[in-house]
């Protein structure tokens, strides 16, 4: 549902916010803040103030419910568990009243004039990257557009690397700033801006992009006729997509997007197979509201039928890192949230917009092999996917905000 009464200043504030969101999330302060995190706030809270009115979908409530549900029922049992992550679920409440303020708030087409700017700026910067690397053999550090923690430098988030990422410290964080791009440009038959994005993605090498971009190119061809332009849009970019793939094997130039598919093990990679293994192998108690143990504690006690994880546990790295969406949900709270945000995520795909849909599909595929709680993917993706579809959203574009 939509609020009403929202001014253009507003809006435009939303807009603006969620279109540099995932950049300035890169930045630490201070704990689990973020620039992202802070900014964000601070507009929630300035837009509820104008008028204070919270509306949103009741299965999101129902998800981020459950999560604090479960958190209460394993805080009483275990007396500490709350206690000692009080800070990340606080910021969870905060985010997911940032969810709520936007998505009632936003204004799609205005978004996407602002959000498209940035989009393409970034795709030029990782292409000019990707060119100047293979033609030199250096490496490039991503671009800093602020200064850097002490923590951060020696995590070595900002270090050069073999792969252009922009303005992002890794190609994933720089597709998953793309993707949503990719999915209004397809829905608004705007192939040219597709094409670049999506090229801006094979020169990162991004696995991650690659893949969820082939999957919105498959998915737009279902959603378009062929009488309709949007057909036409479809073939144009999915002829420039295929041309662009056959032409890496003649150039440097997507060299690391070839390692980097070649060398993904979809049944041993830590981040897509760590998840479900451990979700497997937890028993029906656990299965039903998570683990009471940390994820290291359990993964160690369990070493013997997760033997690919052993180079991780030897250099001490933290396995809860490598817990994605969907199925860390369900190793950290338990069955209920990961069904609830299963069947959230359906639903778009199924009863929503062709944005809504391409949205769900980023997301679902997102949660295969990243984080998605009370983070900035939280908060940017949600934003979007649940953001209202009607009139004030259309603007005379046919075919973007199409049935519900």
């Amino acid at each position: 549902m939509i609020v009403s009464g929202v001014t253009a200043r507003t809006s435009s504030a939303i807009s603006v916010t969620l279109a540099v969101y995932l950049l300035l999330s890169q930045y630490r302060l201070m704990g689990f803040a973020n620039m992202g995190y802070v900014v964000g706030v601070v507009v929630a809270l300035f837009t509820l103030r104008q008028n204070l009115v919270l509306k949103t979908d009741k299965l999101f409530l129902l998800f981020v419910l459950s999560i604090y549900i479960i958190l209460l029922v394993k805080s009483i049992a275990l007396r500490d568990l709350f206690t000692a992550n009080k800070n990340y679920y606080f910021m969870g409440v905060l985010l997911s009243l940032c969810v709520v303020a936007f998505s009632s708030r936003l204004n799609i087409d205005e978004f996407y004039k602002k959000y498209r700017v940035l989009c393409l700026v970034a795709s030029w910067v990782v292409m000019v990257q990707g060119v100047y690397m293979a033609a030199t053999g250096d490496l490039l550090a991503p671009i800093q557009l602020f200064p850097t923690t002490t923590a951060e430098q020696e995590q070595g988030l900002w270090i050069a690397a073999s792969r252009a990422s922009g303005f992002f410290t890794e190609p994933q964080m720089y597709a998953a700033f793309i993707l949503p791009g990719i999915a209004l440009a397809l829905v608004k038959r705007e192939a040219k801006v597709a094409a670049i994005l999506i090229c801006g993605i094979l020169v990162s090498g991004s696995t991650y992009g690659i893949v969820i971009a082939g999957a919105l190119l498959l998915s737009n061809m279902t959603m378009s006729r062929r009488k309709d332009a949007g057909y036409a849009t479809f073939v144009v970019v999915t002829v420039l997509f295929v041309a662009v793939l056959m032409a890496t094997q003649y150039t440097a130039l997507f060299d690391p997007a070839i390692e980097k598919l070649l060398s993904t093990d979809v049944a041993t990679n830590v981040r897509l197979a760590n998840s479900p293994a451990v979700f497997y192998h937890m028993s029906l108690a656990e299965k039903i509201f998570g683990l009471n143990v940390g994820v290291d504690e359990f993964m160690r006690r369990n070493a013997f039928l997760m033997p690919w994880l052993y180079n991780y546990m030897e250099i001490q790295s933290d396995g809860s890192t490598y817990l994605s969406g969907m199925f860390g949900l369900g190793v950290v709270y338990g069955v209920v949230p990961m069904v609830l945000f299963f069947l959230l995520v359906v639903k778009y795909f199924l009863r929503g917009s062709n944005f809504q849909r391409n949205l769900a599909i980023i997301v679902m595929l997102h949660s295969l092999s990243a984080t998605i709680l009370f983070n900035g993917y939280f908060v940017f993706f949600f934003s979007l996917l649940l953001a209202n579809q009607n009139s004030h959203n259309n603007n005379g574009v046919r075919g973007v905000f199409g049935h519900r």
